[in-house]
């Protein structure tokens, strides 16, 4: 101890030694870096980082799309309008959210080139959406899929169409006409799909059962909701899609139903003026006048007497009236 009171000077280096190695004695800083924007090198940074975001976020969106569309059935997936714009503000706004302060400027030193930071981030984006886009027009939709399957299908119903039928214009003027509206399109579609479903027993696919019973529920509800509209409940549509109808309960579908299809049916062609006045219809005239002695398997057209299938209504469907019997 001095005689001033003051502490020695070497206690006081001690303490200021203790203070100085004691890390928790320091009050924790919060430092600040200050980087420069118009730095090449942070400007790739803040590219790389918003181009990779954007491109995660458009795989995780055309993810989404994909597995949606693998899980529709009953309607066609159309593309969604995409909305990368969002996209790309979002990820340009998370990044810029980041503080960024210029460095001071110094006297004397030369300005670098400016550049525009968002120009270069548009063209990276849009680099990457136009390649995502490419992507996605490769990829076949659900409708071209179903589309191409339906395509299939009818040629295989053409190509092994009973080669005793003899009539073949007659039985494509009468494809023709079935693929011209929607309900009778569905129910044709589903009668081939269970004609090569009954005939694939090789090589049995249950997916042709599947499009069968998808396609004639499709067409049985359209079909009820079109005999509702007043005034056209007995259209040429609607007499050509019960006629189908018929014959897929006939061949493939539960035949205490039958009666009761061809009741309908035939009130139809009554409130008609009978199947004569069909006449400026020959395709679903012939339908009308054969479908009494058509064959199974024959949609729903007649064959020769040499053909081994047996016929469909062989007690007889009696659509005519007495005055129309031939």
């Amino acid at each position: 101890m001095s005689s001033s009171g003051d502490p020695p000077q070497e206690d006081t280096s001690r303490a200021s030694q203790s203070r100085d190695s004691n890390p928790n004695s320091r009050r924790s800083s919060n430092i600040i870096e200050f980087v420069d924007s118009q730095n090449p090198n942070v400007r790739s940074a803040i590219q790389r980082h918003t181009a990779y975001h954007s491109a995660a976020q458009r795989r995780e969106a055309r993810s989404r799309l994909l597995r949606r569309s693998s899980q529709t059935r009953y309607f066609e997936w159309t593309r969604r309008p995409r909305g990368d714009a969002e996209v790309a503000t979002s990820s340009a706004s998370s990044a810029s959210s980041v503080s960024i302060s210029p460095a001071p400027s110094i006297p004397g030193r030369p300005e670098p080139p400016s550049r525009t930071t968002s120009d270069e981030q548009e063209a990276v984006s849009s680099t990457s959406e136009a390649a995502a886009d490419s992507a996605l027009e490769m990829l076949p939709s659900t409708s071209q899929i179903i589309a191409s399957t339906d395509d299939s299908v009818l040629e295989f119903f053409r190509a092994t169409f009973c080669d005793h039928y003899q009539s073949s214009d007659m039985l494509e003027s009468a494809l023709v006409y079935m693929l011209e509206n929607e309900v009778s399109r569905h129910l044709l579609l589903a009668y081939a799909y269970a004609v090569r479903r009954a005939r694939s027993v090789a090589e049995e696919n249950p997916q042709d059962q599947v499009e069968a019973e998808r396609n004639l529920g499709r067409g049985t509800n359209i079909l009820w909701n079109r005999l509702q509209m007043p005034g056209a409940a007995s259209s040429d549509a609607n007499i050509q899609a019960v006629l189908l109808l018929v014959a897929y309960t006939a061949d493939f579908g539960d035949t205490s139903e039958i009666r009761l299809h061809a009741d309908a049916l035939r009130t139809m062609i009554n409130q008609r003026g009978g199947v004569d006045a069909f006449t400026y219809n020959p395709a679903l005239q012939h339908q009308l006048w054969v479908i009494e002695v058509s064959r199974r398997f024959h949609l729903t057209l007649d064959c020769e007497s040499t053909c081994p299938d047996p016929l469909r209504f062989p007690d007889g469907l009696r659509l005519r009236a007495g005055g129309e019997e031939s």
